[in-house]
Parts: structure tokens; C-alpha cells; sequence
């Protein structure tokens, strides 16, 4: 049986509140309810008893381990099959190269984010899997 959209869940860390209301919308339009982390870190007990379907990660938030957190996800039983995306500036080419081999579903371009957040909300909402292109 199909998850209902209001039981659909993503956790957000982002340290730009201009983005974060971007995202809040997108996801409201979307029917996906949203949870948002201050830190990653031990966040992995905030979902005991709802597992996020996604989690959108700023790998620029200061004081943030974007590898801390992947890490963490990956290897909590109920969060692992969770997607995660990191976005960032794109300049930062070798963070997001070293983001990608550390287990991040999709790193993309802060601006490419900006463009496709709806879409992706959307998508995990329907159960489609993510764009096949990385963000540039």
C-alpha cells in the first residue's frame, strides 16, 4: 500500500532562511511534511518514530560535517534507505565530488537546487526516483 503524501517526510538542514522558506513551500505544494535540524549532529534519534523519506542537506552550513551526517544516516537501520541530497555553491567542486563519494544521493548546485526543488518534492511524493543529472 502507497504512503499517503501526509505521511511522506523530509528533514531539511539549511542554514539560509530565504532557502528554507523556498523549500517549506515547495514541500507544502508537494504534500510532504517537513522537519527542520539544527545540526547534524545525533539527529538520528529525532526520527525514532518517523523516518524521513529525504533529507536536503547545506553542505555549507557552518560547523556542519556534511561526512558526519551522511554517515549517520547510512548506518541507523530506519534511516538508511532514506534519500539524501547535499547542495552547495558551485565552486565548491571538490566538496561536492567528496560529498558524492561519501554515500549523497544527488549533490547539486545550490542554483540547481533553487530551479528543481519543486520537482523533487514532487517526485518523492509520487515515488519516482530522482533526476538523473547532477546538478551542475
Amino acid at each position: 500500500m502507497k504512503e499517503s503524501t501526509k505521511d511522506i517526510y523530509a528533514a531539511v538542514i539549511v542554514r539560509d532562511l530565504m532557502f528554507a522558506s523556498r523549500i517549506r513551500e515547495a514541500a507544502k505544494r508537494s504534500g510532504i511534511r517537513l522537519e527542520f535540524v539544527k545540526s547534524g549532529d545525533g539527529f538520528a534519534g529525532k526520527f525514532a518514530s518517523h523516518s524521513p523519506a529525504l533529507f536536503i542537506v547545506d553542505l555549507g552550513t557552518k560547523g556542519l560535517d556534511p561526512f558526519a551526517v551522511i554517515s549517520e544516516i547510512r548506518e541507523t537501520p530506519a534511516l538508511s534507505g532514506a534519500r539524501v541530497i547535499g547542495f552547495l555553491p558551485h565552486v565548491e567542486t571538490d566538496l561536492r565530488k567528496k560529498a558524492a563519494e561519501a554515500g549523497y544521493d544527488l549533490v547539486a548546485a545550490r542554483s540547481w537546487m533553487a530551479m528543481n526543488v519543486e520537482k523533487i518534492f514532487a517526485d518523492v511524493a509520487a515515488g519516482k526516483p530522482f533526476p538523473a543529472k547532477s546538478g551542475q
